[in-house]
């Protein structure tokens, strides 16, 4: 049995998660898009732990770009190289964690210099494509996808043959979710961000820019960097404004993480304080 935690951001899976892993001296997989990227530790919230393995953290460079499939892959690498250990996935990139446990076809790994090249193509053109590959897919798109052209590029990437489809849950997998109130994951956010700053998030982005990446890098691209290089540009005036900026997409992150969530009806809610005795029971069969 594989135990994933699962939670919108700041909700405090990450620690759960660890002291699991450590109770049982098991090896904790980290499904975080944020997290992969090397150089950008403060406003990804990263946390290591030297007392257990801990996987898919600092893996790639702010120039690079990871994706789901990509992770399929990797986490279920490093699964079959520890099938005889407690094995812990956490995350709040919950494709990244919906790709394998429902081992989803993502197709292949996409292709840089054709997505470079629509990137320059008009909207219009771009929706053609993707009526074209797939026209009852595309009839079900919402005006958010419509309108998102990154998105839409994405859909033409991945193999659609999912949609659509009952989705079997791999029964290896249990999965977990801390049920906390909306309102104390928003001044859990609130509390994190002010923290980041104290911490130094604007100089660790005038020191990742120093050594050579770009603002338009997709690790730059993430919420709290994006916000922090508009500070620096001299967009956002104050600290104060940064604050309220970083905040405010992050609650609006948040929002979405939990409409993704519930409509998972295989994650069991649980109260923080009884997760890791309700694990106890599964961990044991292993």
């Amino acid at each position: 049995m594989k135990i994933v935690i699962l939670g919108p951001t700041a909700s405090g899976k990450t620690h759960i998660a660890y002291k699991i892993a450590k109770k049982y001296n098991g090896i904790l997989i980290s499904a975080d898009s944020r997290q992969v990227y090397k150089y950008l530790d403060i406003g990804s919230n990263k946390e290591r732990f030297i007392d257990i393995p801990t996987y898919l953290i600092d893996i790639i460079t702010p120039d690079q770009r990871y994706n789901a499939y990509q992770f399929q892959i990797d986490a279920n690498k490093i699964i079959k190289e520890n099938k005889d250990k407690p094995i812990v996935i956490v995350g709040g990139t919950y494709l990244y964690i919906k790709s394998l446990i429902y081992n989803l076809k993502l197709g292949e790994i996409p292709n840089i210099s054709q997505r470079k090249e629509l990137e320059t193509k008009e909207l219009a053109h771009i929706q053609n494509l993707l009526k074209i590959k797939n026209p009852i897919f595309f009839s079900k798109l919402n005006n958010s996808d419509l309108h998102n052209k990154r998105r839409l590029i994405r859909y033409l990437e991945i193999d659609l043959s999912n949609i659509g489809k009952e989705l079997k849950l791999n029964p290896d997998y249990k999965l977990i979710q801390s049920s906390i109130p909306k309102e104390d994951i928003i001044k859990n956010i609130q509390s994190r961000t002010k923290t980041m700053i104290k911490q130094g998030l604007i100089d660790e982005c005038k020191k990742v820019l120093s050594i050579g990446y770009s603002k338009n890098d997709p690790g730059l691209q993430m919420i709290g960097y994006k916000e922090t290089l508009e500070y620096i540009e001299g967009k956002i005036h104050n600290i104060e404004d940064l604050e309220n900026r970083i905040n405010k997409s992050t609650i609006h992150l948040m929002k979405k993480q939990i409409t993704f969530l519930k409509q998972d009806t295989n994650i069991s809610n649980i109260p923080p304080k009884d997760i890791i005795q309700t694990t106890d029971k599964y961990i044991n069969k292993i």
